[in-house]
């Protein structure tokens, strides 16, 4: 429980730095907008998402997720499906670039697209089994869908860098439905 409320501490403290140095230096804004974007996806401060993204200019991963997260929010699958379609080819475009010698160049893409994968399914799977009780076929269900989310981060490279981003994008889309 306290590495709970240590986390959310911690994002409070990003939240609060942020607007911190956006009050000081205002002209910085575009420079730490994916951070602050990020803040507020991680807080569930939608309202916040959707002024930065309205307000950016700026192409990053951040924005590109964020604005995959803010059409998952509003559960119209036409822009669901649009917005997936964006995201994957935003967030594919440095895999292309780097063509299939360089795995390590790519890799941060890579994450990214996992990343997106996994809040479509995670989207996907609550609400098939939103309405469904507690009946044994749900809780079959249930243990697959973890199962197949616990065989994707095994997969990934076992490091914080890489592990932190998709757990918390995980808690973001189980919060986000």
């Amino acid at each position: 429980m306290s590495s709970v409320l240590t986390q959310l501490t911690d994002l409070d403290a990003l939240r609060t730095h942020v607007a911190g140095i956006l009050s000081l230096k205002p002209d910085w804004s575009s420079a730490i907008e994916t951070f602050h974007v990020e803040s507020a996806w991680t807080n569930g401060d939608w309202s916040a998402v959707q002024r930065i993204v309205e307000g950016s200019t700026l192409p990053s991963p951040e924005m590109t997720t964020a604005r995959l997260l803010l059409a998952m929010r509003n559960a119209d699958l036409g822009i669901i499906t649009q917005a997936l379609a964006r995201t994957r080819m935003e967030l594919g475009q440095p895999i292309s670039a780097a063509g299939s010698r360089s795995y390590r160049r790519s890799y941060a893409s890579t994450i990214s697209l996992h990343i997106v994968r996994e809040v479509e399914l995670i989207c996907q799977t609550v609400k098939a089994m939103g309405g469904k009780g507690k009946n044994e076929e749900s809780q079959r269900q249930f243990q697959s869908f973890i199962a197949l989310l616990d065989d994707r981060l095994q997969s990934a490279l076992p490091s914080f860098r890489t592990l932190q981003p998709i757990l918390s994008m995980r808690r973001t889309a189980l919060n986000l439905v």
